[in-house]
């Protein structure tokens, strides 16, 4: 045993994008105590500044403690991943992404989370967006649930970071790999990260394998990262593939639970016209909060059961028309953004769409323009076929109540269907 080895490998793995590199580097060495840590940088070829300035930034801001791995090609992000993992010296592994800023006391909690008890098998941190349109922290990533056609989701993304069901402590099947935290052990006990992805779902199957050997996963919000989301180039280029390469092997391990987390948590779950699950207030919840809204509309009371109810879809249309007539595109864009979030529905996007071409929000456009696309591509899909194949699985996991979701959307051919 190597009595100087840290306690704690730090990997990041990147490509190009320099500067987010750099400011991920010196927010690590601001805001990181609790433990001995080193850092790696497992740079996939870049063709940036990163060459030059990665290995003078790191031994500067971790002298002794900093080693720069460069690759002559771009190995993608699992074999990258794994390659650090190997050279690594510490008993503990944390995985973080070059677009990510650490905050003040990020690391003890994952520390203590981890150490709480010999079967918690990887934490991470909740990780947050930056802000943007005035909308305050939101939530970028708590756990990864599975939706009944075994696609995995964020659960609760874009809630209020302070909200009770973000604090809510939940095992989950998967953590993302842009901050994850475990032991060194299991993760080569595991087998890394399955090397045949292609920068999507790494994680996801991490998770699953980490589940098969009887461990817990969960995020832990006493710790916050702030993730900028999206920034490596090609990052969406390969999610079919990636998709079949995750069903192909975890097909078996993966228990479709976004139904169950929506229960636990009281909500409902729903699908739209083109077969996207999504959580929403039982309708009882949701008449209560519209007659409190429309005794003579008060936008700041509307915020208010917003930020405690975010999923009271009605509330944003009301405060996106208070907006527009009150001449804030901006706000009435983003009151329509976060619908969108909450209920990828084609009207909420093409509202969206109107509202975004107005303000000049051009983040917003691009993300009306994209689902809007894919949902006239998705025309000429088969949906009945997949909602009813849908079903059959379901039935077969005994899932009775879900399975008769995806009937009844079946039945309705495409119509708004609730569990």
């Amino acid at each position: 045993m190597n009595v100087d080895a840290p306690e704690l490998s730090v990997i990041i793995p990147v490509f190009n994008k320099w500067e987010l590199t750099r400011d991920c580097l010196e927010s690590l060495r601001q805001h990181t105590e609790g433990c001995d840590f080193e850092v790696l940088v497992a740079d996939n070829g870049s063709s940036d500044a990163t060459a030059q300035e990665c290995p003078n930034l790191g031994m500067a801001l971790f002298p002794g403690r900093f080693r720069h791995l460069r690759f002559e090609t771009n190995l993608n992000f699992g074999p990258a991943c794994n390659a650090g993992a190997k050279a690594a010296s510490g008993a503990l592994l944390l995985f973080l992404n070059n677009d990510t800023l650490l905050s003040p006391g990020w690391l003890p909690p994952l520390l203590a989370a981890l150490r709480s008890n010999e079967r918690v098998g990887a934490v991470g941190p909740l990780l947050v967006y930056p802000e943007r349109l005035g909308l305050g922290p939101r939530v970028q990533h708590l756990g990864i649930v599975v939706e009944p056609q075994l696609y995995p989701q964020h659960l609760h993304e874009y809630f209020p970071v302070d909200h009770p069901l973000v604090r809510k402590r939940r095992s989950v099947q998967a953590l993302t790999a842009a901050a994850l935290l475990l032991r060194r052990s299991l993760f080569f006990e595991c087998g890394g990260f399955c090397e045949e992805y292609k920068n999507g779902g790494e994680d996801v199957d991490l998770g699953v394998q980490i589940a098969k050997r009887g461990y817990s996963q969960f995020c832990v919000p006493e710790s916050r990262v702030t993730h900028l989301v999206g920034q490596t180039p090609g990052r969406t280029d390969n999610e079919r593939h990636n998709a079949q390469v995750l069903k192909a092997r975890c097909r078996a391990d993966l228990v479709p639970d976004l139904a169950y987390h929506a229960q636990k948590d009281g909500y409902e779950l729903r699908l739209t016209e083109c077969l996207r699950p999504y959580l929403a207030l039982p309708a009882r919840r949701a008449e209560v909060l519209n007659r409190r809204a429309q005794v003579g509309l008060d936008p700041q009371l509307c915020r208010e059961l917003l930020a405690r109810e975010p999923l009271w879809l009605e509330g944003y249309g009301l405060l996106a028309r208070h907006c527009e007539t009150a001449g804030d595109l901006t706000g009435a864009c983003a009151q329509r953004f976060l619908e969108s979030r909450f209920a990828p529905t084609e009207a909420v996007f093409t509202e969206l769409l109107r509202l975004s071409e107005l303000s000049g929000e051009e983040a917003c456009r691009r993300s009306a323009e994209s689902w809007l696309l894919w949902r006239r591509q998705e025309r000429a899909a088969d949906l009945v076929a997949s909602a009813l194949e849908a079903a059959d699985y379901m039935e077969r996991l005994r899932l009775a109540e879900v399975a008769a979701l995806y009937r009844g959307w079946a039945a309705g051919k495409g119509r708004a269907a609730t569990f």
